[in-house]
């Protein structure tokens, strides 16, 4: 209950917190170039020319082919690109200017660190709260950096739909965004597909696709009550609500077109990686938990046709799940929803586990991320966003992809370190320019199912979890 009433507190104090009017931007336009020697390779300026990798119900198909192919593309022995989600500034966590929060800003930090040391292709964004007039704020000048000027290709959240989903769609063809890539048809048909295509020329000679087809689970699924309501003492008080289970009221037909969309371009796909993204996770062991029996038939779906993941937010953390059937059919679920705060929530764990048991299967929680430990079981740690966030790399070869799961900037660089980095890495004799690697985890491609070793499963982390001495808020 002390969380909920140091959000009422805030919300009382700040008042009306935010102006639900879409995603407008009245700075003016500028272009943001990369340096001279990557700038062919990287920059996208115009909206046309980043839809050619992407391809929704609305979009020309003489913009692409459905294939992103630029002959630097071909060369590439590795693409490498971030997964990054629940990245919006929110109102509630910070309800003043700049309308940011510290992890936000550390994970964006990181980010460009990283970006800068092995440039990504792309980015994508499993995206929350990129709303209101504040989008100049919470995401081109939190993200305006060199490195981070690709395409960014969003999903729908629950949050993004107190405001104007249409404006997010339009915000595409803005000219002095080149960045964000959304060519969606319309605010009732917002899934579309991003196919990127490489090595055809490179040494190993090898031409490899990599798919994502990117779905709106809150049209499937429905609002979460803080948002049906459109109340902020709902928002308070949302872990009492229940996960929503049915179409959004009167998108029934939608939600019926995506699910038949989904289903073809599954069934069509001959990528070598193939992922499926949403918002709702359908397995998490955070506070929101599962979304199973709402996404069961996509869940089957995906499994009998090897989709290599499923990526997923919502829950505010990082996560790499697998559940092996008993038929031995083993699937990967993917969350990254840390990019502006991190909960660190095990409150599923144990239902997790059930859930396979029940099935006579085997549940594995590869990675969760952040940990739990006895001094920071207060309420202040996610509202006030204290900790430092985090994202993935992912890096694509032929033989495997590599996911590697980053905190955001700030995190002493020590790793098992006796410090509390939260804190420490904050001063000035302390590192600035570093990002901590939490871990790493492999995905195969979908005809290579056998790349990778039995992989440990994580622990679950409990007040007193581990040495003393290399406990860590991170």
């Amino acid at each position: 209950m002390l969380r909920q009433f140091l959000l009422l507190l805030l919300a009382t104090t700040f008042g009306c917190l935010a102006q639900r009017d879409g995603a407008n931007s009245t700075n003016s336009s500028r272009h943001r170039m990369l340096p001279a020697d990557r700038a062919g390779m990287f920059q996208f300026p115009q909206w046309e020319v980043r839809v050619m990798c992407a391809k929704g119900p609305g979009v020309d198909p003489n913009y692409n082919a459905e294939t992103c192919r630029k002959s630097a593309f071909d060369k590439l022995d590795k693409m490498t690109f971030f997964i990054i989600g629940d990245m919006g500034g929110s109102s509630m966590w910070q309800p003043m200017n700049p309308y940011t929060t510290h992890a936000q800003r550390s994970v964006a930090a990181a980010m460009k660190i990283l970006a800068k040391e092995e440039q990504p292709q792309f980015i994508v964004n499993l995206v929350r709260e990129v709303k209101d007039g504040r989008f100049e704020w919470t995401f081109e000048n939190v993200y305006d950096k060199p490195f981070l000027d690709v395409p960014w290709y969003p999903i729908l959240g629950n949050h993004d739909r107190h405001g104007s989903v249409q404006a997010q769609i339009d915000y595409t063809q803005r000219s002095g965004s080149s960045r964000w890539t959304l060519p969606a048809e319309s605010e009732n048909r917002p899934w579309y597909k991003v196919r990127y295509e490489f090595g055809s020329t490179s040494k190993n000679k090898k031409n490899t696709v990599v798919e994502f087809l990117m779905i709106d689970t809150i049209l499937k699924c429905g609002e979460t009550e803080d948002i049906k309501s459109d109340s902020y003492l709902a928002w308070i008080f949302h872990e009492s609500n229940k996960n929503p289970k049915e179409p959004m009221p009167g998108k029934d037909k939608f939600a019926q077109e995506q699910d038949q969309w989904l289903s073809q371009s599954i069934q069509q796909s001959n990528a070598n990686y193939l992922f499926v993204a949403g918002h709702y996770p359908i397995y998490s062991i955070g506070k929101h938990g599962f979304y199973n029996n709402c996404l069961a038939e996509m869940d089957e779906l995906m499994r009998n046709n090897k989709v290599t993941a499923y990526l997923s937010g919502h829950d505010h953390n990082l996560q790499h799940l697998q559940l092996t059937k008993p038929d031995g059919n083993t699937f990967d679920y993917i969350i990254s929803g840390a990019g502006a705060a991190t909960d660190r929530s095990q409150e599923h764990w144990d239902e997790f586990n059930k859930t396979a048991a029940e099935m006579k299967g085997k549940a594995k929680v590869l990675l969760h991320f952040p940990s739990t430990h006895w001094w920071i079981k207060f309420a202040g740690e996610e509202l006030l966003s204290w900790t430092t966030g985090g994202f993935i790399q992912a890096q694509v070869t032929p033989d495997k992809m590599v996911l590697n799961f980053y905190s955001g900037q700030g995190s002493v660089c020590l790793d098992q370190t006796p410090l509390v980095g939260g804190l420490l890495g904050k001063l000035p004799f302390v590192n600035q320019n570093c990002k901590s690697l939490y871990g790493t985890t492999i995905l195969c491609p979908r005809d290579k199912p056998k790349c990778r070793e039995e992989a440990a499963a994580q622990d679950k982390t409990g007040w007193f979890s581990g040495p003393w001495w290399c406990m860590k808020l991170c």
